[in-house]
């Protein structure tokens, strides 16, 4: 018996990411993200909200998601005569899953977070915050941001052989045997490349049911004004296999009177052995941060996020995901290739 198994799977998602929130004294007393302001009253002795917490960032965020998976199994029965039957089995399943995510982040200018934020529903600052003094919106002006494009690929193969002897010579003896091996791998690889641009204005609105933002101040989409600030890569290389048998043999007394009824006797064994292979993420400064460099339209290129929550064409210089798509070190000499050495 022949069985194969194809399946391709794709998605995509749309999101915003927040970070962990921060304090913000509407009084201008403590200092912005202090303890102090942690643990200050939420209202005065009027009942006016004299704190509120805002996102230390946030951003759009695109995953477009794939992964195909692969599965063969044969079985072969064979029974060469009535007292003796063998059943081989191979199985083989393999998945590739490839990920590809945009993001973009904005950070808040923390110095421009003063005593002007002073009522619960709006302030001069333009932020926004409920009746708990959650942050639910508004401008953040000058916002300095952040841009990566991460490539990842895993790759997971998992091989399974086994074998059966049944064999009964009588009526009253049977044998038994069974063994089994298994071989598994699963690699891993991921690279993000980061940039930088302008500080712009963009205001957020999350009090609704589907938050929405929109640019005030446009960032810059020039690759000349666009500075690379890192690359991050991550790989594994883990595998396993596992090595099963067993054997049995019962002996049946005819004699149902008899007060031996059967004999059994058998034995069991297994051999086990995994090697996980697996950097940190290893995050490197590119040496360019603020500035350009000749050369760097080799490896970046623009992305649009298009209508995401209400915004229309939303877009930023990022890596080019072609050059991330390989190992760190043709990335390093794409890059080293790309933009010339300076003193």
């Amino acid at each position: 018996m022949l069985f194969r198994s194809w399946q391709d799977q794709r998605n995509r998602v749309n999101a915003v990411s927040k970070s962990e929130y921060y304090c913000l004294d509407f009084t201008g007393v403590n200092a912005t993200g202090s303890a102090a302001c942690d643990n200050e009253a939420l209202q005065n002795s009027s009942g006016v909200n004299q704190k509120g917490y805002i996102p230390g960032a946030l951003g759009p965020r695109q995953v477009d998601w794939q992964q195909q998976r692969f599965a063969t199994d044969v079985v072969l029965q064979w029974r060469p005569s009535e007292k003796t039957e063998i059943t081989i089995e191979a199985l083989n399943a393999s998945a590739n899953l490839n990920d590809l995510e945009h993001t973009m982040l904005f950070y808040p200018d923390k110095g421009n977070d003063t005593a002007a934020c002073s009522t619960v529903t709006s302030g001069a600052c333009g932020y926004k915050f409920d009746a708990q003094g959650t942050w639910v919106g508004g401008e953040f002006k000058n916002a300095w941001t952040q841009y990566d494009t991460r490539v990842g690929k895993h790759h997971d193969r998992t091989t399974d052989l086994s074998a059966n002897l049944k064999y009964t010579p009588t009526d009253n003896l049977s044998f038994s045997a069974d063994a089994q091996y298994v071989e598994s791998m699963a690699t891993n690889y991921s690279m993000t490349g980061f940039t930088n641009n302008s500080v712009p204005d963009i205001s957020f609105d999350y009090s609704g049911s589907s938050p929405t933002f929109n640019l005030i101040k446009p960032n810059d989409t020039a690759v000349t004004n666009t500075g690379i600030d890192a690359v991050m890569d991550h790989m594994e290389y883990n595998v396993a296999h596992a090595f099963a048998y067993r054997a049995d043999a019962q002996w049946s007394n005819g004699d149902k009177s008899s007060w031996l009824k059967s004999i059994s006797a058998g034995f069991r064994g297994e051999n086990k052995l995994s090697v996980l292979r697996q950097t940190g993420y290893g995050w490197e400064g590119s040496g360019m941060w603020w500035g350009y460099m000749p050369g760097q339209e080799k490896v970046l290129n623009t992305f649009n996020f298009g209508g995401l929550l209400g915004n229309t064409g939303l877009s930023a210089v990022m890596w080019n995901p072609n050059v991330l798509n390989k190992d760190s070190q043709y990335v390093v000499k794409t890059i080293a290739a790309a933009i010339p050495a300076t003193s």
